[in-house]
């Protein structure tokens, strides 16, 4: 019996215009990195090129760049995704243009209630949790849960041990996953989950879930084949990450934060201690959710890594252990500013994330069209920066392939090469500072008119990045100043000048600024004019004798004393008159004091072999002469305090 497939004209119609919508669906993203003449592999309808993905994103990513070289296109779905490999192109995206054309990551939607996660907020919303966060992050606060680490440490080390001495191979992520997560969790709420003894621990388990992620999950593939689907599903509160998971994490997170409010107990160091008090319940916990997920698997698989490294190259183990040795003598405790001076340590570390990148990806979204190196980059466009390529790419690595921590020895010398930023070649040791002695303004200027708005230096071997752009600038020395930007370049060997307000770092200088800022509002400065006028008086009288005499003048002996006079006045309120004193011990002091040369020797010395500082200072030694730190100590304690607080002096000055 046969079938009449018979349909009337407009039914063949409707057929045949859904069937060409179907295919302009399917096939319209795919014409955009042609138009832009970018190479790159074929896409498949509506999967665009991720069925490539299950070789692995690393294999795929580095046979782009062999094939196509240092820019290509692919496809996420419909979405277009532009790879860049230019060191070049990677600072525009990544630092330069970062907060004003990409401030954001790709968001695939259905994030659930981690909407306002860190890695997932947009715009102003991240700038003001990113603020937020970045004071919580700084070498002080990480230096004070360096005890936490320690001991987590110490439990990793002896549950290693027990397997060790029964002879037993060691699965590794079985001992670095749940020294990770001891670790992240201690940290971040001041919880002890030893997960290390407790493997079925509710947190261990639902982290696992979480991280089990596919990329051809059918709700990911719906979203990537049919983005506009997105604000529907979530309207429906569908999710990527399992309702199960993130439940459990805001109900313990709660809890511990509700437990945290109403303890009476305030010595925290914790990330939820810092962050409590400074945005909203639900940005904390979404805050704290993303710090477990980030922490975990990155931290434990860089462990990994680390370890088989040293293990297949024995002679790297055997120097580190050398410099561990020399370090902590007689298996001394571990101390943190020691551990932070371990250069070969920190390079056998870098090294092992240069061959083993933790985040194979970086992305980023153009929030309006723009042309970077001659590539205009659409709106909405994701920049996709592939590390495993580039970490093994042979004109920035020679010998990408091998696990050579000496290549970091030089490091400073090639940091700025590799960054893609241009400046004067470095001599060996002495890096740019021989140039200093045509003066720094004539140097600097002739960098700015040769390489631009940004290039790199060298104090030796302290790399230095130098910037003139405007936003640069800004972000700098104003937005990121109180969290990423707080210290200036400390040389040490300060002296008794270690806690002045220009030297000292992190919580330390806020507390001096938090005193000092008081004495320079505009009403004191408005006491203290009738001084300035008195001294402004005395400058002129002299100034007028020697102009009555038709002599010349050499302006530096007249303002040089007046503003001596007007801070020693302002300050102590001690009138030295150096305009007619020149002699004075405050005088000649400052003098002493001011005559730094930067071909110092104990300077060079210092910049040249900085592992000598710790010993310097313990010998005491000091860029700064005693005899000028001792006049001044002397003067000001012995002398103008004691006057002040013995007699009640009722002076207007600074102190």
């Amino acid at each position: 019996m046969g079938y009449n497939f018979y349909f009337s004209a407009e039914t063949w119609t409707l057929l045949v215009a859904l069937i060409t919508l179907i295919l302009v669906y399917a096939y319209w993203p795919y014409g955009v990195f042609k138009r832009m003449g970018i190479p790159g592999p074929k896409p498949v309808p509506l999967f665009g090129t991720m069925l490539a993905y299950r070789k692995g994103f690393t294999t795929f990513d580095e046979a782009c760049f062999k094939k196509y070289g240092k820019t290509w296109g692919i496809f996420d779905g419909r979405q277009p995704v532009l790879c860049i490999t230019d060191p070049a192109m990677i600072k525009t995206v990544l630092i330069k243009e970062c907060y004003s054309l990409f401030t954001n990551r790709r968001n695939f939607r259905l994030n659930g209630p981690l909407y306002d996660a860190v890695s997932i907020a947009e715009d102003d919303q991240w700038k003001r949790i990113r603020s937020v966060l970045s004071p919580s992050f700084t070498s002080g606060r990480l230096k004070e849960m360096f005890d936490i680490m320690k001991h987590h440490s110490a439990n990793l080390i002896s549950s290693m041990k027990k397997k060790a001495d029964k002879d037993e191979p060691l699965e590794l992520k079985e001992f670095f996953g749940p020294y990770s997560m001891d670790v992240v969790t201690s940290t971040s709420f001041s919880v002890d989950i030893d997960s290390l003894n407790n493997p079925s621990d509710p947190f261990v388990t639902n982290i696992k879930k979480m991280l089990k992620f596919d990329l051809l999950n059918p709700l990911f593939l719906l979203v990537a084949f049919f983005p506009f689907l997105g604000p529907i599903l979530e309207k429906l509160e569908f999710s990527l990450f399992p309702s199960t998971v993130t439940d459990f994490f805001y109900t313990a997170l709660k809890k511990i934060k509700s437990n945290r409010e109403t303890s009476k107990q305030t010595s925290r160091v914790d990330f939820l201690h810092y962050t409590c008090t400074c945005t909203q319940k639900h940005n904390i916990l979404s805050q704290a959710m993303i710090f477990i997920f980030a922490g975990y698997e990155t931290s434990s698989s860089s462990l990994c890594f680390l370890a088989y490294n040293l293990a297949t190259n024995p002679h790297v183990m055997k120097e580190l252990q050398e410099e561990i040795d020399s370090t902590f003598p007689n298996k001394a405790p571990i101390e943190y500013q020691p551990l932070m001076q371990m250069q070969y340590l920190d390079s056998v570390v870098n090294e092992s994330l240069r061959l083993y990148p933790i985040a194979p990806r970086l992305e980023r979204v153009a929030k309006a069209t723009v042309e970077i190196n001659g590539v205009v980059i659409p709106k909405d466009m994701v920049v996709m920066v592939p590390t495993w390529p580039i970490h093994r790419n042979p004109d920035l690595w020679p010998e990408p392939d091998e696990f050579k921590p000496e290549r970091y020895a030089y490091w400073p010398y090639g940091i700025f090469k590799r960054m893609g930023i241009p400046g004067p070649k470095p001599v060996p040791f002495f890096g740019t500072m021989l140039a200093y002695r045509k003066g720094f303004t004539t140097f600097d200027e002739e960098c700015f008119k040769k390489y631009g708005k940004t290039w790199g230096i060298f104090d030796c071997r302290q790399p230095v990045l130098c910037i003139t752009d405007p936003a640069m600038i800004k972000t700098v020395l104003i937005k990121e100043c109180y969290s990423l930007f707080t210290n200036r370049r400390n040389f040490h060997l300060n002296g008794p000048l270690y806690d002045a307000v220009n030297i000292a770092e992190d919580d330390q200088w806020r507390r001096i600024r938090s005193i000092l800022s008081p004495s320079f509002t505009s009403g004191r400065l408005k006491e203290m004019f009738d001084i300035m006028k008195h001294h402004s008086a005395n400058l002129i009288s002299s100034m007028k004798k020697r102009a009555d005499k038709d002599e010349p003048l050499e302006l530096k002996e007249f303002f040089g004393p007046y503003s001596m006079d007007v801070v020693t006045s302002t300050s102590f309120s001690v009138d030295i008159d150096s305009l007619n004193n020149p002699s004075d011990p405050f005088v000649t002091n400052i003098k002493k004091m001011l005559k730094f040369d930067v071909f110092n020797t104990l300077f060079l010395l210092v910049a040249l072999f900085p592992f000598l500082i710790p010993i310097l200072e313990k010998l005491e030694f000091s860029f700064v002469p005693s005899t000028v730190t001792d006049f001044f100590y002397t003067a000001l304690f012995s002398d103008i305090i004691i006057v002040v607080h013995t007699f009640r002096v009722e002076w207007i000055s600074f102190s």
